[in-house]
């Protein structure tokens, strides 16, 4: 008894489709001399045919649920809920898009509106002569005074941030105090750092930011043992 012709057909195609022993699993029958033939010509036709593999769009799944969704029985709220789950968290991460990216903006927006935020600087070794900062073009130079307003030395900054306190003669801390250095800008106090010895003739500093942003050089006496994040009481101080 020969199979019937949809059955040869199947048998074929699985065959075509390298699954030849699938499809005698299936049927129960093995190959024949008609099946063979037509699993050849399947596998010229499939050789003509691309397989790459192909990405779903996007929307397929809002598209499919959308479906299912109109067609479900009035008895099935399962797929409902889940389409409130994903616009729920669609939302959500969409939200916490916004925010994060006000958040950035804002921080932009401060940094530009008080550039003394974005300004760095540190105390370091003098890299040139005091007289070649000093005579830089453009630079700035502030006299510092003590509280009795006597003159205790002087501070120069360069457009480049490159800076220098000489002929310094500082209040001497107690000695539970050390000496540190500030630059004064509009809205706060930037830390330089400590004076290392508080007898020192020069002191050598670097500023990276707006420059323009220092308006003042202040030296402070702090407790020892801790880093201050603001000038507690100022020894000297002087206006660019």
């Amino acid at each position: 008894m020969t199979a019937p012709l949809d059955d040869a057909e199947d048998r074929a195609i699985a065959r075509a489709l390298d699954a030849d022993d699938a499809a005698s699993l299936v049927t129960g029958v093995g190959s024949a001399d008609g099946d063979m033939s037509a699993t050849d010509e399947y596998r010229e036709a499939l050789s003509y045919l691309p397989f790459a593999e192909v990405e779903p769009a996007p929307e397929l799944e809002d598209r499919v649920l959308a479906a299912a969704l109109a067609r479900r029985p009035a008895a099935v709220p399962a797929l409902e809920r889940v389409a409130r789950r994903r616009s729920r968290a669609r939302r959500v991460t969409l939200a916490g898009t916004a925010v994060a990216g006000a958040a950035v903006i804002s921080l932009l927006v401060g940094t530009a509106d008080r550039p003394e935020r974005a300004l760095r600087g540190r105390i370091e070794e003098i890299a040139d002569s005091v007289t070649s900062i000093v005579e830089e073009p453009g630079t700035r130079t502030a006299t510092l005074t003590a509280a009795d307003r006597e003159s205790v030395g002087t501070a120069v900054l360069t457009t480049d941030g490159d800076g220098v306190l000489y002929d310094l003669a500082l209040p001497t801390p107690a000695s539970s105090q050390v000496l540190w250095v500030w630059l004064v800008t509009p809205g706060e106090h930037v830390r330089l750092g400590p004076v290392a010895d508080p007898d020192t003739r020069s002191i050598g500093f670097t500023v990276t930011g707006d420059t323009d942003a220092v308006k003042g050089i202040a030296v402070s006496a702090e407790p020892a043992g801790i880093t201050p994040s603001a000038p507690g009481q100022v020894v000297a101080a002087g206006p660019f």
